[in-house]
């Protein structure tokens, strides 16, 4: 992991374009026509994050099984593949070990097929009597953000 801030560029077409000046001055640095290795990684959107845990949170509430939304959290990681399962010492049984949904482990494009997964199986298995178009606007009415956020 590098200590080094990210340089951030837009895309605009077949170019990527220097968003700030610290992007801009690390491309003065390349002389016109030399190649770059670049990784290509797109910045985790907070608004979806900040709609997960509301979520969960609203999820926590209105339910009786898990005592409060980072139970919830683990519940549905395992419940949607979300983990590694690990043999205890003595070998006795395998065990279900949440996997992290942390920037650095899921990228964005992942998240959000989970973050939209995990409202599948809300309203499929947890609050069954709920629409999911009636829990994304309540979503948004808690959290607001960008319609298109919760786009895949």
């Amino acid at each position: 992991m590098s200590d080094s801030p990210p340089l951030l560029f837009r895309r605009h077409g077949d170019h990527l374009l220097p968003v700030d000046d610290l992007a801009r001055e690390a491309m003065a640095n390349v002389r016109d026509g030399d190649i770059c290795r670049v990784e290509l990684k797109q910045p985790r959107n907070l608004d979806r994050l900040r709609k997960y845990w509301a979520l969960l949170h609203l999820v926590a509430a209105n339910q009786t099984r898990y005592p409060n939304a980072d139970a919830l959290h683990q519940a549905v990681k395992i419940a949607l593949g979300q983990y590694d399962a690990v043999q205890l010492l003595n070998g006795s049984r395998v065990i279900a070990v949440p996997k992290s949904i942390a920037f650095g482990a899921m990228p964005e494009h992942e998240f959000s097929a989970y973050l939209n997964s995990v409202i599948r199986l809300v309203v499929e298995h947890i609050l069954p009597g709920v629409e999911e178009g009636e829990l994304r606007r309540q979503l948004e009415d808690l959290v607001g953000g960008e319609r298109r956020s919760w786009a895949a």
